[in-house]
């Protein structure tokens, strides 16, 4: 990637002052930059911001053109229509950008801009371009009804051209040396965000919990307990509106977290809450489900299929949405209903409470880490007794068993990770996560591949598209028991991959010292 240097420019200091400046001291071709109509998009935990980029929406008969710029890497393409996901787009440069960073998160306007300027080729000797410096100023408004306008300071992006690195070093000290330019490394949209008081979105979902090494066990598990309340609570409103499929995602593991930490540490809190808690959590997990089944389903499927013609893949694809708005329709009513309303209070008022005034038993008052640490090494000890055992023909439900100790495992390493040496856990995350996810995907192929002949045997009206959905159910099905069982050989391979000497090591490192 080529140099990008990015500077703000002091309000009081006009584009056409800056532009006369700089083409006085140095080599430039002149372009204005027209003035145009630019809408900032990201998704809601702010995936484009954290990359660097910036991706625009500009009005082009016939419709608009959606540009991403990150760093020097430049992609445009022109669209009819608004775009929301990264597979509304067509097949090009721009999607392969974008796709794998906004995944499938919904994009989302945060800020509008009307924005001018101008654009200065800078030359060398032989009256070569070796860079361009964008400078650009404006006003902008937050995408809200009669959001006020407000202007933004100038901003100036020198881009190097690809292979004059070297070359720019005399024309970016020209730059700096301009009185009120400063040096930024705010993108365009950060920039615009913070003239309008607002910020770059971030991740409300990102668990951070910071343990001292001597925190009660009931005082931390309160604490962590809290922090997966407030991602339940953060992802809830985007769920009930359905706005993609990661918020009921975020939701979920914000559940399931929270019952693996009250079924994990025993004796720390009081029994009847946590088992009220527990069963009230599991419920959640139940009625979240199917949904979540169903946009994993509709994630895979939305990519180009080599076992499905392009007739089948639209067929089933509509029945799969259709089936998936009746499921949200249902989760919705359950999410808004008083049992869900008295948890939430109930819980929040639970874990408000001081942690001395509870009596869990006899562990609430040792160190937290050793409780953790105990708990996980004996279920660390309990998963390799388990892997040992496995073999060619291990029934399927045996190795769901291993996924859900492995599951516990990962979710209390990452809820406690701020207690303990961060290279070892570093090796143990990596095996977890390995671990996890291949044991994931085969119980996902094998879930899928059951629920798919279910669903084709209940698609039974006669029309023509659901004929063509059936027979892609049942192909689909037929493809999701393969991946099962090519996945057989890589669930065996990370489970003989856990038991390695080197993560044995850094799991006694870390958890079984405390406790010889």
């Amino acid at each position: 990637m080529a140099l990008e240097a990015r500077y703000v420019v002091r309000p009081d200091w006009p584009v056409e002052r800056l532009v006369e400046s700089l083409a006085a001291l140095l080599p430039v071709r002149r372009r204005a930059i027209a003035r145009q109509r630019i809408t900032f998009l990201d998704t809601v935990d702010g995936r484009v911001g954290r990359a660097g980029a910036c991706l625009t929406l500009t009005p082009h008969a016939p419709g608009y053109r959606l540009q991403w710029r990150q760093g020097t890497l430049r992609a445009a393409c022109s669209l009819v229509g608004t775009v929301q996901f990264a597979w509304d787009l067509p097949r090009g440069p721009l999607r392969q950008r974008i796709a794998p960073i906004v995944e499938m998160r919904r994009l989302i306007p945060f800020a509008e801009a009307e924005q001018d300027g101008a654009q200065l080729d800078v030359l060398d000797e032989t009256r070569k371009t070796i860079a361009r410096l964008d400078i650009v100023s404006g006003r902008a408004r937050l995408p809200k009804r009669r959001s006020p306008w407000r202007p933004f300071p100038p901003f100036l992006t020198l881009s190097a051209l690809r292979g004059y690195d070297e070359q720019c070093a005399g024309p970016i000290a020209i730059v700096e040396s301009r009185p009120g330019v400063e040096r930024s490394d705010l993108t365009m949209q950060a920039h615009v965000l913070r003239a309008l008081g607002s910020q770059v979105p971030r991740d409300a979902s990102a668990y951070c919990v910071a343990l001292e090494p001597t925190v009660r066990a009931d005082v931390g598990v309160l604490r962590m307990l809290r922090e997966l309340l407030r991602i339940i609570v953060a992802n809830h409103a985007g769920v009930l509106s359905d706005l993609d499929s990661e918020f009921l995602h975020e939701f979920r593991v914000g559940v399931r977290r929270s019952r693996a930490l009250l079924g994990s540490i025993k004796g720390v809190l009081p029994q009847a809450e946590v088992d009220h808690f527990r069963a009230e959590l599991a419920w959640l997990g139940r009625i979240t489900g199917p949904a979540r089944d169903l946009d994993v389903l509709l994630l895979e499927l939305r990519s180009p299929s080599k076992s499905l013609n392009e007739d089948q893949q639209r067929a089933i694809l509509a029945q799969l949405e259709r089936e998936r708005a009746r499921t949200q329709q249902a989760l919705a009513v359950q999410l808004a209903s008083a049992r869900y309303r008295e948890l939430i209070a109930r819980w929040s008022e639970f874990l408000s409470q001081d942690a001395r005034g509870n009596r869990g038993g006899g562990c609430g008052a040792l160190p937290l880490v050793t409780v953790v640490s105990r708990r996980i090494w004996r279920l660390y000890r309990r998963a390799l007794s388990d892997i040992e055992r496995v073999g060619g023909n291990t029934p399927a439900h045996e190795l769901h068993r291993i996924r859900i100790d492995a599951k516990r495992l990962r979710y209390l390493v990452s809820a406690a990770a701020s207690l303990y040496d961060a290279e070892d856990l570093a090796i143990v995350r990596r095996a977890l996560k390995r671990l996890q996810s291949v044991l994931g995907e085969f119980n996902d192929a094998r879930g899928q591949a059951n629920w798919l002949r279910w669903y084709g045997c209940a698609l039974n009206e006669p029309e023509p598209d659901v004929t063509i959905a059936r027979e892609a159910a049942a192909a689909l099905a037929e493809l999701a028991d393969r991946r099962s069982e090519k996945l057989r050989k890589s669930v065996n391979r990370q489970l003989l991959r856990f038991g390695e000497s080197a993560i044995r090591a850094a799991f006694k490192r870390l958890f079984h010292n405390e406790h010889p």
